[in-house]
């Protein structure tokens, strides 16, 4: 006879494996695995209960258009080529639109904000003039947010500006004046 070498071996030798680990020990841990997981997520997945709290909910706002319009390489608002006595809103809907300078630092980029507070459900039209030199028409498509918090929230669908589908980039529309 051999001398034993490992604890596994001991244990083999001394009491026979079936008894330590029998077959069905393996699908019973499966089995209260997976009863364990069931549980986990039936709780993450569930319909939210109408006493959920939305009070801790952060909702994005309505839709506003931050943009930088520039010229011969230049921004026009930095620059003082046109100021916001020479951008107007024109349309329709002009009276529910303001527009201001958007300068979150005062060594940032200045550009034009559009906020608008009256957003309606459908598509809004305007024109975006500057001075009586440049006009841009701006096609929105207005929808509503879903959900139990933040449902009922206008949000921007689609923004054509001149007939062609525009996409911000870092959440900002360029406007170049030619």
């Amino acid at each position: 006879m051999r001398p034993l070498r490992s604890l596994t071996e001991i244990v083999k030798a001394t009491i026979p494996i079936n008894i330590i680990l029998p077959k069905r020990f393996m699908s019973i841990k499966k089995l209260l695995f997976l009863i364990f997981s069931i549980f986990l997520f039936n709780g993450c997945i569930g319909e939210v209960s109408d006493d959920f709290d939305c009070s801790a909910v952060s909702c994005i706002g309505p839709p506003v258009f931050i943009i930088e319009v520039i010229q011969n390489d230049e921004n026009v608002i930095e620059n003082d080529i046109y100021s916001l006595e020479n951008i107007t809103i024109s349309g329709d809907s002009s009276d529910d639109f303001d527009i201001s300078i958007y300068d979150p630092n005062s060594d940032s980029i200045p550009r034009l904000l559009i906020q608008n507070n009256q957003w309606k459900v459908g598509v809004i039209e305007f024109n975006l003039n500057f001075s009586a030199d440049f006009t841009f028409q701006f096609n929105t498509e207005i929808g509503l947010s879903t959900g139990q918090c933040c449902g009922g929230i206008p949000r921007l669908e689609s923004l054509q500006i001149d007939g062609q589908t525009r996409e911000p980039i870092d959440g900002i529309y360029t406007l170049i004046l030619e």
